[in-house]
C-alpha cells in the first residue's frame, strides 16, 4: 500500500501517515510518507490599557478662617483603585489644624521607604514648611514564563504538542502619600494637603508560544509492528511559536494639589509592573517511527528517512533562558 499524509494547514498541526494502536501488524512492501508539520502560533501581547492607570488624588481645600481647627477643612481624598483585590489607593492629604498641621497619610499598601505621607507645617519654626507626600513604589515585573521542552505525547489520536507557558502578571504600584497641611495661624487660615494618586495596576503576562506540529510517518502506540521492504519518510517539523512580551503596566495616578500656600501636594502613585514574558513553544519533530511500548521491527530492506526538526520558539524577552527547545530529527523516537 501507499499512504501519503498531507502537510498540516492549521497552526501547530501535525502530519502523520499511519497510527497503529494496540494491534499486531505486519506491513509489507509499503510506502508511508508524512507531510510537513505546521508552525505554532506566536503568543499574544495585550496592548496598553488606560483602565490599568491609577486614579488621581483630590486637591486639598483652600484657606478658611471659620473651618480651621474644626476638622471641616480636610485634606484631599487619595485616588481610589483596587487591582486584583489589592487596595492601592493614595493617602489622604493632611487636615488643617493648630500647630502642627495635619500630616498626610501613606499610600496603600504600606511599604517601607516609599509612599509616606508628608508632615504637617509647624509654626514653632518660622522657616519650616509642610512635607509633600512621597511617590509610591513601582510594582515589580511579572515572572518569566517557561520555554517548552521534552517530547510531547502520542496516543491513538496522534501527537499532543508542548506549548510555552505564559508570563506572570505584573504587581500593582503603591499609592502615593498625601501632602501635609498648613498650621492654623493668624493670617494663615489653614489650607489642607492634596491627596496622593493611586497606584497603577500591573500588566498581564505575555502568552506562551504554541508548539510546532510534527511530521511522523508511523505512530505505534503499545503495538507489535513489523515492517518489511517498506519506505518510511517523514517531512519537516514545524517551528515553535514565539512567546509574547508582557503587557505594560498602568501609570500611577497624579497627586492632588495643595489647597493653598502653606500646605503641600500629594504624590504620584507608583506605576504598575509590566507582565512577564511568555516562553517559546517546542519545535516539531521529524521522525520516521514514533512509539510507546515495543519498538517496531524493521528488516534490512526497509528505509527510514526524516527531514529537519522545527526550531524552538523564542521567549518573549531578550534572553535565551525561556526559549523553547528545538524538536528532534531521528529515524525512531520513544515517547515512553
Amino acid at each position: 500500500m501507499e499512504v501519503t499524509a498531507a502537510s498540516a494547514a492549521a497552526p501547530g498541526g501535525s502530519s502523520i501517515a499511519m497510527v497503529a494502536s494496540g494491534v499486531t501488524a505486519a506491513i509489507v512492501g509499503s510506502r508511508l510518507t508524512a507531510g510537513d508539520g505546521a508552525a505554532g502560533t506566536h503568543g499574544l501581547q495585550l496592548a496598553p490599557d488606560s483602565q490599568l492607570d491609577g486614579d488621581p488624588g483630590e486637591n486639598g481645600a483652600g484657606a478658611s478662617a471659620t473651618a480651621c481647627n474644626t476638622g471641616a477643612n480636610p485634606g484631599g481624598t487619595g485616588g481610589e483603585k483596587t487591582c486584583g483585590g489589592i487596595d492601592v489607593k493614595g493617602g489622604q492629604g493632611g487636615t488643617a489644624a493648630t500647630n502642627p498641621g495635619g500630616a498626610g497619610q501613606p499610600g496603600s499598601p504600606t511599604t517601607a521607604g516609599a509612599g509616606a505621607g508628608g508632615d504637617g507645617q509647624r509654626v514653632t519654626d518660622p522657616l519650616a514648611s509642610c512635607g509633600s507626600g512621597e511617590q509610591g513604589e513601582d510594582g515589580s515585573v511579572g515572572e518569566d514564563g517557561v520555554g517548552a521542552s521534552g517530547t510531547g505525547t502520542i496516543d491513538a489520536s496522534g501527537y499532543h504538542r508542548v506549548d510555552g507557558t505564559s508570563g506572570g502578571d505584573g504587581a500593582p504600584g503603591q499609592g502615593g502619600g498625601g501632602g501635609g497641611a498648613s498650621a492654623c495661624t493668624t493670617g494663615n487660615t489653614g489650607p489642607s494637603g492634596g491627596g496622593g494618586g493611586s497606584g497603577g495596576c500591573g500588566g498581564a503576562g505575555g502568552a506562551g508560544g504554541l508548539g510546532g506540529g510534527v511530521s511522523i510517518a508511523i505512530v505505534s502506540v503499545d503495538a507489535q509492528v513489523t515492517l518489511e521492504s517498506c519506505t518510511v519518510t517523514a517531512g519537516i517539523g514545524g517551528a515553535g511559536g514565539d512567546g509574547a512580551a508582557g503587557q505594560v503596566g498602568g501609570f500611577g495616578g497624579s497627586g492632588g494639589d495643595r489647597g493653598d500656600t502653606g500646605a503641600c501636594p500629594g504624590a504620584l502613585g507608583g506605576n504598575g509592573g509590566s507582565g512577564g514574558p511568555g516562553g517559546g513553544g517546542l519545535g516539531g519533530h521529524s521522525v520516521a517511527i514514533a512509539f510507546t511500548g515495543t519498538q517496531p521491527i524493521t528488516d534490512a530492506a526497509t528505509s527510514l528517512s526524516f527531514g529537519a526538526a522545527g526550531a524552538g520558539g523564542l521567549g518573549g524577552n531578550s534572553t535565551t533562558a525561556i526559549d523553547g527547545a528545538a524538536g528532534t530529527a531521528a529515524e525512531t523516537l520513544s515517547f515512553d
